[in-house]
């Protein structure tokens, strides 16, 4: 028997009590992650349709060309202050 049977995992459960205002942002960036998702998996499966073979860094590359014009509202809305982001 080899070794590799015996891996432990360990893991933490953290629990956060946002306000509204944090609310608000993780929907909103929730909201952006999943229309990524969507879009690219969208994209996947019309080349896939079409016989075109694309890789995830392909349509990384493709959406980010494009976000800054289709999807411009969504990315504004998930942008946070950088003083909020800070861990001190």
């Amino acid at each position: 028997m080899s070794e590799n049977n015996n891996i432990v995992s360990l893991s933490h459960k953290i629990e956060i009590y946002p306000n509204k205002k944090a609310k608000t942002h993780f929907r909103k960036a929730f909201g952006c992650s999943r229309l990524a998702y969507n879009w690219g998996l969208a994209k996947w499966q019309e080349y896939y349709k079409q016989g075109i073979k694309k890789t995830h860094l392909d349509l990384k590359k493709e959406f980010n060309a494009i976000k800054k014009f289709n999807f411009l509202l969504c990315m504004k809305s998930v942008n946070m202050p950088r003083n909020n982001l800070s861990l001190i």
